[in-house]
């Protein structure tokens, strides 16, 4: 076995956690079988021509090598090899340099019911991506996470709204964080403890936004995920639009691009006694917009956006550390870098001012957000060495 094939089936048997157990190889010119791995291991390698010989349910593990082929047939491979293998195994898929991109891939991973997803590079030459079986479920769910502090007045208006939405085809869990609000807030959320479809988690004093967002991922079971904050700001019935997307399997990840009664993106804040409050974030808004999009080279809109809905595989094993409204950056940044293109939709937006309880601060959170710009473009993507080749 070469050191780049042994390297490969190490890197699946620690991703599984399996002590023990029978591994297939599919296609490549790598000689995988040449030797055993481990004496607990054991190693069959079959060519795609003749994979119809193999009874696929006899293997714990498989390595698919795709380097030929088009969509049609690695999809047609891939949910062969989800049905064979058993809830405690694996898959990893390797692709090379040239095949389509990342974020197609990690697609039809997802279609052909795949989860856990890590995306790695081996040089200039291959890429992989290591999967596990998903437990099917009788609807997909949609966990909306909704990070409170200091919103007596909203959050039930919001929470009212939120809990009367009907989705076809979803299940929707609600996930509120509170931040030990002062005004009143907490007692307002205590409402909801124990209702049915909705999980309370109460911090002990406020960490942040990003840190709300973070715990709330913990506890989230959803298939999809959702932000919602809970100021009004943003319009609970552009749900279905910010969804439909991922249903069809058209994107794994989409932002809802804020507008203004169809003003252009970097004129959707307007306060009515501030004007020039709202002038200067506008601004700023574009600053950082044209910045983002030069350093990560891409042509966005609104990056910034709360509303962020995306499959629960996009987040697998991502190290997600901000706490504050950097977290927004550090999300996009850290899916843009594992191969995720994200679907602009229109959404829309009522800002509110800093009189009516926004909570951005213009000079520290400016910092953070170009912190995170520079710091995110190359600080670890994973929490642990399953991501290994991905920094």
């Amino acid at each position: 076995m070469t050191n780049q094939a042994s390297e490969l089936v190490r890197e699946l048997i620690s991703y599984s956690g399996l002590s023990r157990g029978r591994v297939l190889t599919i296609g490549g010119e790598e000689d995988f079988a040449s030797a055993p791995l481990r004496a607990d291991f054991e190693i069959f390698s079959v060519d795609l021509d003749n994979l119809a010989t193999v009874d696929l349910a006899e293997f714990d593990l498989c390595l698919y090598w795709a380097s030929r082929g088009n969509a049609n047939d690695l999809q047609h491979t891939l949910r062969a090899v989800r049905r064979a293998l058993p809830v405690n195994g694996a898959l990893m898929l390797i692709v090379s340099a040239t095949a389509p991109s990342t974020d197609a891939i990690q697609g039809l991973l997802i279609q052909a019911d795949f989860t856990d997803l890590i995306v790695a590079s081996h040089g200039a030459t291959i890429r992989t991506f290591l999967v596990r079986p998903k437990q099917k479920r009788a609807a997909p769910l949609l966990s909306v996470l909704v990070p409170v502090y200091n919103e007596r007045t909203t959050f039930p208006v919001m929470m009212g709204h939120l809990l009367e939405k009907t989705i076809e085809g979803l299940d929707i869990e609600v996930v509120v964080i509170e931040s030990n609000s002062t005004d009143g807030t907490r007692t307002e959320v205590l409402k909801y403890a124990g209702h049915p479809g909705v999980h309370t988690l109460f911090q002990d004093k406020p960490y942040g936004k990003g840190h709300a967002l973070r715990a709330g991922l913990e506890i989230a079971n959803g298939d999809l995920i959702l932000f919602q904050d809970a100021d009004l700001e943003y319009d609970i019935d552009d749900y279905d639009a910010l969804i439909e997307p991922l249903m069809r399997f058209e994107t794994q990840f989409v932002l809802g691009a804020r507008r203004n009664a169809g003003d252009c993106p970097w004129n959707i804040r307007r306060f009515q006694n501030s004007k020039s409050v709202a002038t200067y974030l506008n601004i700023g808004h574009a600053l950082f917009l044209a910045l983002f999009n030069f350093v990560y080279k891409q042509s966005l809109t609104d990056p910034f956006t709360m509303f962020k809905v995306f499959r629960r595989e996009c987040i697998y094993g991502l190290r997600l550390e901000s706490n504050r409204f950097d977290i927004d950056n550090e999300l996009v940044i850290k899916l843009l870098r594992k191969g995720y293109k994200p679907m602009e939709v229109p959404v829309n937006y009522v800002a509110r001012s800093y009189q009516e309880g926004k909570k951005i601060t213009p000079f520290g959170d400016a910092l953070r957000w170009l912190r995170a710009l520079i710091k995110f473009k190359n600080a670890p993507l994973y929490a642990d060495c399953n991501g290994s080749g991905a920094k």
